[in-house]
């Protein structure tokens, strides 16, 4: 009996002292989970978050000072115990190292967090000591033994800027390998999506005496496979539980609450909670007034800009179909995440909100194209939802084998990046709409200037703050991309740096004369330069 207790104190649960009954049930359904998703050939959604939550309770983050001898002690510490994995990071100014451990078990990190020392003095003033994982060493003592471990150090890189990452993608001679490229360099490691699990999960364990049974889960880019290293994390919070079965207990309701007040009071809860108690938080801003009632704030330990939200179930949900899609076949993140970058290089995405296109609507986009093929890349998300269930409150894929789908279509990224251009420089967004949920080209029915149907609520226009401005603007940078890959003979590298009007110029002699031609009757003048800013300033407008 006491060798089976001792397992379960391993167990990441809400309390001690939890009854056998419960734990027992815990247990078996854990176990039929794993046999159940053990028979799936395609990566599972809910498996590689279980797995992501399960490194991340098995980790700490230290912070120390850059010094070659105090690395070496936290090296040695860490040693002591059952290491299975551990990541260093280096802050820009070269100061602060961080470093992610995580142990083979939860009894290490527990008593690491249990016997940590809080300096200052409990009598003299008035500070109410939060426990975490996040954690400072102290370089005063020194370990008990030199670094026995096998486990390797992985030094995490930092983002890689924009110029030195063109200089690397051009040392790849061709299309596909250049976009290989930034994809490989720009997309969220694992050292990185390690910490934002870890960032969520000091939330949650923040709140876990507060609400019952609190999940605080990452959603979007962070999980999609679509993230980059400079992705914000967005988080939702949800209060869930299964009833165990022969648990005759319910919780009380507290209040009868609206929804929307309740969320707005306990987000309000929440910030003040952040602000005041969890290490590393910084600028927290509650913004309850919103459509989704969301707090942001800053984590400095992690480097991360953080959203959180109670009600925004269908974000996790989509995270999770464009999760399944990335994984249906190799060419679907490399491709997006080129045609990102390259909207953002013209200015088409502008990072701002209410400002051109957004990261969700290019990638609507990109996935409607890669649906409009002769051989389709990717199936209708209508396909996925009749696999879709509710548990937890959480929607989610149930099984992605069985949608059965395996595309035919060979093209390679080149060729699809062609494709790309060509379909949206005549496509017709006056009077059609794009709609990944069917696959199809449906009707603009509002006459919009750019109608995306949302996956999720059909009635609703993703891109309904897209003027008639913003649509021409993509169109045209379409048919000048289309032209200068097709003609030009550019590749991926040298289309990213025609950036700013006068580059833009430069490479547009041969497209400048047959433009003028076309629209004599607008320019009177003979000047060269004249007729170039008309032609530069139509294909940007």
């Amino acid at each position: 009996m006491l060798k089976y207790t001792n397992k379960l104190n391993n167990l990441s649960l809400p309390f001690r002292g939890v009854p056998f009954w419960l734990t027992h049930q815990i247990q078996l359904r854990h176990r039929h989970d794993d046999k159940k998703n053990a028979s799936n050939n395609r990566p599972n959604f809910q498996n590689a978050i279980s797995m992501r939550q399960i490194e991340a309770k098995k980790s700490i983050l230290i912070e120390t000072d850059r010094d070659p001898n105090t690395i070496k002690k936290v090296i040695a510490y860490c040693s002591n115990a059952r290491v299975k994995n551990i990541y260093r990071k280096d802050d820009v100014d070269g100061k602060i190292s961080h470093f992610l451990v995580e142990f083979e078990n939860f009894s290490t990190v527990n008593n690491i967090i249990t016997t940590a020392f809080h300096p200052g003095n409990f009598l003299l003033d008035s500070k109410i000591r939060a426990k975490g994982r996040f954690l400072r060493f102290n370089p005063i003592h020194n370990p008990t033994r030199e670094n026995r471990s096998n486990v390797p150090v992985k030094v995490e890189r930092n983002i890689t800027e924009h110029e030195l990452l063109l200089k690397e993608m051009r040392k790849e001679k061709s299309i596909d390998k250049q976009i290989m490229t930034l994809y490989k360099s720009n997309r969220l490691s694992d050292f990185s999506t390690r910490l934002r699990f870890l960032t969520a999960l000091q939330l949650e364990e923040a709140l876990s005496g507060v609400f019952h049974q609190p999940k605080v889960l990452p959603f979007g880019s962070s999980i999609n496979g679509f993230g980059r290293m400079q992705s914000d994390l967005d988080m939702i919070l949800l209060s869930c539980g299964n009833r165990i079965r022969n648990c005759p207990f319910d919780v009380m309701e507290v209040g009868p609450l609206d929804g929307r007040f309740s969320v707005r009071n306990n987000l309000h809860l929440i910030s003040n909670i952040a602000r005041n108690w969890l290490h590393g938080v910084k600028h927290v801003e509650p913004i309850l007034n919103a459509r989704v009632p969301i707090i942001k704030y800053h984590q400095k330990l992690t480097c991360l800009e953080c959203d959180l939200s109670m009600s925004n179930i269908s974000g996790f949900q989509m995270s999770e179909i464009l999760y399944t899609l990335g994984e249906m076949d190799w060419r679907v993140r490399p491709f997006v995440f080129y045609m990102r970058t390259w909207a953002q290089s013209f200015g088409i995405m502008q990072g701002y909100p209410s400002l051109g296109l957004s990261n969700f609507m290019l990638t609507c986009l990109a996935i409607f194209f890669l649906q409009q093929l002769p051989q389709p890349v990717l199936p209708p998300i209508d396909d996925f939802m009749k696999l879709i269930v509710t548990d937890d409150k959480i929607p989610s894929i149930t099984d992605s084998t069985k949608l059965n789908f395996k595309s035919k279509n060979t093209s390679t990224l080149t060729q699809l990046l062609m494709e790309f251009f060509d379909f949206y420089a005549s496509f017709n967004f006056q009077e059609d709409a794009v709609s990944i949920s069917a696959g199809s080209i449906k009707v603009n029915v509002g006459a919009e200037s750019m109608y995306i149907y949302n996956p999720l609520d059909v009635g609703v226009n993703v891109s309904r703050n897209i003027t008639d401005y913003e649509r021409n603007d993509f169109v045209n940078k379409c048919r000048f991309a289309q032209n200068a890959l097709a003609n030009d003979k550019l590749d991926a590298v040298a289309l990213l740096e025609l950036v700013g009007e006068g580059n833009i110029a430069s490479k547009l002699d041969s497209f400048v004369h047959n433009m003028v031609n076309m629209n004599k009757d607008k320019i009177s003048s003979n000047n060269k330069t004249v007729k170039r800013k008309f032609i530069v300033k139509t294909i940007l407008s």
